[in-house]
């Protein structure tokens, strides 16, 4: 019964995650874009559907003032008519309908903004004023930002009209040019880096400003366990690398924006496409698991889409991993994610990537004539530097010098009778006189498209930052190919000003094809470089060749590895983020809370062919498919102190975190499949041994 309202719990927490990303979004975007909500419009743009039947004036006023923003200004005495008014169901623009009223009632109606005016044209005199004028007022506020260090102007300094997401940035001169709706409006100027003014319009129509420097925002804040800090205050070995440093990179991954950027740091590249590259900080840590701890977000565990870095701590000695106890053994990866500004006007970000990738540090492998006199020197040195009498070598003949033959299968034969052919007990193959390049042979130029689409920005209370993005990579090697599809939406607000709440959510699809085996013992590069020169890639047939000649050795044709396994697929989702709020108590005292979690699953399925020209091959063909499920929550509660007294500051900070993580797995396997179609590979058409196993 337990377990099953664990299961219970779980589904509808998941199910909750989803529906809040999805209600974030929407209600996010309707609060940054609220202002186009507040713009003023005339009354000829505004429409509707009106209908009356024997309405009172003042009841069609009060209609139309529920429907819009509009206010209407004018004496009772105005209004109070004895007829009453109809109209059939239409709709039509304010304005036409208050032509209407002019002409029921002798009315002149007068906008002035979102405030309309009503008098009586009660005389002779009056019956020449316009039934209906529209006055919309509006001030083009022009000027310059500059620099009160050097009176230099300032590129990228955000404008925004106060209490709107309406704004804009300064040009590479500092200029900029805004449009407000009155003199009553205030212009905030902000930029990273300087102190933000706040400017009344008033009566101006140019207003340049000079900004001064903010020196405490200057000093570098670098995220530490639960918490941040000065550049300066840090006394364990941290290393920081932020969105500048890795914008112009092509990573596939986080793991690849951290190439060349911090000492301490080793890092391996992955063979295949999309895999990740293996990562040591300050070298082995453990005798098991050496990888570092990733916490993103304050999510542990977590990966991310390198678009979304803002910055990367790498915690790297034991003072500052101390906080995260045994877990931090390997170091820690601190990640957080970008988010908009407040005062920010939105701002689009469009990237598109393409390019190619090609394998540029090739081995100088022997060929066919140096591995036959590796062989012979082989044999001397074990011989006290002379050939024993009698030597004879299956391919390469029994004289002083190796001689390459014109086949190795039969072996080391000059002829052979090709219509003895047999693909599965006589597979008859010409030697490779000038020796395959297996490398070579097993390599081609990828190609790199990504698309990356991001929204960010804030009003006075609430910052954003939404990101849509594509990725397809085709890996250096033939037949192998990684493809992701991804989507962030971070949102924080101030709900008060003492409390601030947000949110840091992503979903992450990602796919590999093929085979991605790594840089093990068994993957394709460990079959390179165990693969002799004299085996061709093809035999006579112009099927795979192989090591099943005799003298050989055991390697795998890595054609054969690469093209039967591009049927391979492993697919990935990922859900993961956040919930938190910040609760100022008192002057310096805060209450931070955060609860994450952390959702994937994974599919994958593995087709295995009989490699009937391989010395060590399968005995039967074979089907499997597995399927890996993690749900991971985590909660945290840190209580904060921070003053300063005189020229010292004091920091204190305790707190707790509860961690739960569920695995649970299962596969299966079939054999014996008749048909060699891929599409035919599936659980109930193999013959034989049945498999499965797992834990649910």
């Amino acid at each position: 019964m337990k377990n099953k309202l664990l299961r219970l719990l779980i589904m509808v927490s998941r199910y909750g995650l989803y529906g809040l990303l999805i209600q974030t979004i929407f209600l996010q975007i309707a609060i940054a874009f609220n202002s186009e909500a507040q713009k003023i419009r005339s009354i000829k743009e505004f429409s509707s559907e009106f209908q009356y039947r024997n309405a009172e004036l003042y009841q069609v006023i009060e209609d139309i003032e529920t429907r819009s923003d509009y206010r209407f200004v004018y004496y009772e005495v105005d209004i109070q008519k004895k007829h009453k008014f109809s109209l059939s169901k239409q709709r039509m623009s304010v304005a036409d309908l208050l032509l209407q009223l002019s002409e029921s009632y002798n009315l002149a109606f007068k906008q002035l903004n979102n405030t309309i005016t009503i008098k009586p044209l009660g005389n002779e005199s009056n019956r020449s004023s316009p039934k209906l004028e529209i006055v919309i007022q509006g001030v083009t506020i022009t000027g310059k930002v500059k620099s009160s260090e050097d009176d230099s102007g300032l590129p990228g300094v955000n404008v925004i009209v106060k209490g709107t997401a309406h704004g804009t940035v300064t040009d590479v001169e500092g200029n900029y040019s805004i449009d407000v709706e009155s003199g009553e409006a205030t212009l905030v100027f902000s930029s990273v880096g300087y102190i933000s003014q706040e400017v009344n319009v008033g009566t101006n129509s140019v207003i340049d400003i000079s900004l001064e420097n903010d020196v405490t925002s200057l000093e570098e804040l670098v995220v530490v366990g639960y918490a941040t800090k000065k550049a300066g205050e840090l006394t364990g070995s941290i290393s920081t690398v932020d969105a500048d440093d890795i914008k112009d990179m092509v990573a596939v991954n986080a793991t690849d924006a951290l190439k060349g950027t911090t000492s301490g740091v080793n890092i391996i590249d992955a063979s295949t496409p999309g895999g990740d590259p293996i990562i040591r900080v300050r070298g082995l840590g453990t005798t098991n698991n050496n990888d570092p701890l990733w916490i993103v977000d304050g999510v542990p565990n977590s990966r991310v889409n390198p678009d979304n870095i803002e910055t990367i701590s790498i915690l790297k000695d034991a003072s500052a991993q101390a906080i995260y106890g045994a877990r931090a053994a390997n170091g820690v990866i601190l990640v957080t994610t970008k988010s908009g500004k407040k005062n920010q006007a939105a701002q689009v970000d469009l990237k598109v990537t393409r390019g190619i990738s090609q394998n540029t540090n090739y081995y100088n492998l022997l060929n066919t004539q140096e591995y036959g006199e590796l062989l012979w020197m082989e044999v001397a040195n074990e011989n006290g530097g002379t050939l024993p009498a009698g030597y004879s070598h299956p391919q390469y003949g029994s004289g002083p010098q190796p001689v390459i033959p014109n086949y190795i299968w039969p072996a080391g034969a000059n002829d052979a009778d090709h219509s003895l052919y047999d693909p599965m007990n006589n597979i008859i193959m010409q030697a490779n006189k000038e020796g395959t390049d297996w490398l070579d042979e097993a390599s081609q130029n990828g190609t790199y498209t990504e698309v990356s689409l991001g929204v960010n920005g804030g009003s006075n209370n609430t910052n954003y930052a939404f990101q849509v993005g594509y990725l397809k990579e085709d890996g250096i090697l033939k037949y192998t190919s990684y493809e992701r599809y991804n989507l962030r939406a971070n949102v924080t607000s101030d709900v008060t000003k003492w409390l601030q709440v947000g949110t840091r959510l992503a979903l992450t699809y990602s796919q590999d094809n093929g085979d991605q085996s790594n840089n093990a013992e068994g993957s394709v590069f460990g079959w390179i470089y165990r693969a002799q020169p004299i085996v061709p890639v093809y035999d006579v047939a112009g099927n795979y060749g192989g090591s099943r000649a005799t003298a050989t050795g055991n390697a795998r044709s890595v054609l054969f590895r690469l093209d039967k396994n591009q049927w391979d697929q492993t697919q990935f989702m990922r859900a993961t983020g956040n919930v938190f709020a910040k609760a100022d108590i008192v002057e310096g005292l805060s209450f931070n809370t955060l609860f994450g979690f952390n959702y994937n699953t994974e599919q994958s399925r593995d087709l295995t062919y009989i490699e009937w020209a391989a010395a060590e091959r399968e005995a039967i063909n074979s089907y499997s498919q597995g399927n890996n499920q993690t749900i991971q929550w985590n909660w945290s509660n840190t209580l904060q102190y921070s003053n300063t007294f005189g020229a010292h500051e004091i920091t204190a900070l305790v707190g707790t975190e509860a961690i739960e993580n569920n695995y649970r797995t299962n596969s299966a396997g079939r054999q014996g499949y008749f048909l060699l179609n891929p599409d035919f590979f599936q659980l109930d058409a193999g013959t034989v041994n049945q498999t499965n196993s797992g834990n649910l």
